[in-house]
């Protein structure tokens, strides 16, 4: 029975087919699953259902649609809704080799301000947005950014996206 997992973290019995069969042995075997808040895991042992009803680990029906649907108000609503936000960025984050999916010269300063607080990029993130990109001009764009985004957080443009931008543009110099 698939449920919407409430805690932390829920451990629980999955049978898979048994990797070491042999005459006399089970055709399958359990395993740990562990599942974490916000996830939705499909729960076949009868065992690990009531467990789980008996810990509060799981979302009612009601408030599983309230989540999927952005609109559960609980009060553990910021942990579930971070949660289930960290695992959907995991999930079509870049590969390490592709960069950030995005090149500042199809952006506007304003743009590319906003992509980096929506996003959180961080200094190293920030600096790739500028790419290998030796134009002057593109490379002062990401430092514009750079300086728009930390505006809306009123803080500070971050040193190490000046200082790598500003080392960039005078080798491009």
């Amino acid at each position: 029975m698939e449920k919407m997992i409430k805690v932390l973290l829920f451990t629980y019995g999955r049978e898979i087919a048994n990797p070491h069969q042999s005459e006399g042995q089970p055709d399958t075997i359990v395993v740990e699953g562990l599942a974490r808040v916000g996830e939705v895991v499909d729960i076949t042992r009868d065992y690990d259902l009531q467990r789980g009803e008996d810990l509060g680990a799981f979302f009612s029906d009601e408030d599983r649609k309230k989540v999927e649907a952005g609109t559960y108000n609980g009060v553990d609503s910021p942990s579930v809704y971070a949660a289930r936000l960290q695992e959907a960025r995991a999930a079509i984050a870049p590969a390490d080799d592709e960069g950030m999916g995005i090149e500042a010269g199809e952006m506007s300063a304003e743009e590319l301000a906003d992509y980096i607080v929506e996003h959180k990029l961080n200094v190293q993130d920030t600096v790739a947005l500028a790419g290998d990109s030796t134009d002057i001009d593109e490379i002062n764009k990401v430092l514009d950014a750079e300086t728009l985004a930390m505006q809306q957080k009123d803080a500070e443009p971050r040193t190490g996206v000046v200082k790598a931008l500003e080392a960039r543009a005078a080798e491009a110099g």
